[in-house]
């Protein structure tokens, strides 16, 4: 028996099944398959056939392949810039709360510049706020990292959200600092 006849019957028997009100299989979706099955060439395919599928399935293999590797390195790329840029967060707002306590820690020294310790103090505000994002920042993307790990729909909507703030709190991070620059510079402006 020929795979169209045996399709034939098999289709048959299923719209039987299916005017009797079974709806435990996709019936529509099976009759659909088997109508193509029924609608394709006659006979087996030829030797030639066969090869020429298979060139094509190990071309598309191998395209997709390409196209999955390419899609990985983007990901590792992308993960690789954002590591960088919560180290430099880090660097930049830690870097200006060491000098910061340094500038203070002199005029502390005398007693002539002691009054302006309390506002340059108040400069290093900005600065931690922007180390505590980017500490937050690092910690949530780790935590984004074990949702995007597991492989159901509930757990990737959750990654995605954390993604999106981190990416927020990588913004405030960055605001902080243009805020923390702004009053130290208007705060040693003042001192002239």
């Amino acid at each position: 028996m020929s795979a169209k006849k045996l399709a034939s019957q098999l289709k048959l028997q299923i719209e039987e099944i299916k005017a009797k009100g079974s709806v435990s299989i996709s019936c529509d979706v099976l009759i659909d398959y088997l109508g193509g099955i029924e609608g394709g060439p006659d006979g087996e395919p030829s030797a030639y056939d066969l090869e020429m599928r298979k060139v094509a399935l190990r071309d598309k293999t191998e395209a997709d392949n390409r196209a999955h590797q390419s899609r990985l390195e983007g990901f590792r790329t992308v993960i690789q810039m954002g590591q960088n840029a919560i180290k430099s967060g880090l660097i930049l707002h830690g870097g200006a709360v060491i000098a910061l306590i340094a500038l203070t820690g002199h005029l502390f020294q005398h007693e002539r510049t002691m009054k302006y310790v309390p506002r340059l103090a108040e400069c290093i505000l900005p600065f931690a706020v922007g180390v505590f994002f980017a500490a937050l920042v690092s910690t949530l993307s780790y935590v984004c990292q074990t949702f995007f790990e597991e492989s159901d729909r509930a757990s990737h909507e959750i990654a995605r959200r954390l993604n999106k703030a981190c990416l927020a709190i990588g913004f405030i991070c960055l605001a902080s600092f243009v805020w923390g620059v702004a009053k130290t510079f208007l705060t040693l402006g003042s001192f002239l």
